[in-house]
């Protein structure tokens, strides 16, 4: 789920096959790294409880385009940036191969200033950007492999000009 930011408070319950999200008010900021807090512990609309589940982490990334303007959006950790794009509906992320690493059509430049929040590049994605329609740049990733965590909270992307 994405949001257009700010902070919610669920009752998340953990049902046979998926989540269940009760409701939702909005509440005051209490850390920059949980958008979406824990689900306490009452009965669901069926009378059954689950107990809390937990703290889920939505870190804001930005997408910027080539224009100028920008989409901000609270991700699920796990999500890859590029299926947080897709999600969100960001132009210029075309994701030919839907995040297997085949495509470099998902390409996206990284805030220099943010590079060290990111996991080490892997030899495949290293090669893969090599094949990217709009330049290489020493902050080139390729967003179908950097799945979010807390780190990535306030990470800035700009879409190339190009992908195809």
């Amino acid at each position: 789920m994405l949001t257009g930011g700010g902070l919610r408070e669920a009752n998340i319950y953990r049902t046979t096959h998926d989540w269940l999200i009760e409701s939702e008010s909005n509440i005051p900021a209490i850390s920059p790294y949980y958008r979406f807090l824990y689900a306490a512990s009452t009965p669901t609309p069926t009378g059954k409880a689950f107990g809390k589940v937990g703290a889920l982490m939505m870190p804001k990334i930005t997408y910027c385009q080539q224009d100028g303007s920008a989409m901000s959006f609270d991700v699920r950790t796990g999500m890859s940036v590029m299926e947080a794009a897709l999600e969100g509906g960001v132009d210029g992320i075309v994701a030919e191969c839907g995040g297997n690493l085949i495509c470099a059509t998902c390409h996206v430049y990284v805030d220099p200033e943010q590079l060290d929040r990111l996991p080490e590049m892997r030899i495949d994605e290293d090669a893969m950007l090599d094949n990217t329609a709009s330049p290489r740049e020493a902050n080139s990733r390729l967003s179908c492999q950097l799945r979010v965590t807390g780190e990535f909270d306030g990470l800035i992307v700009t879409v190339p000009e190009e992908q195809t």
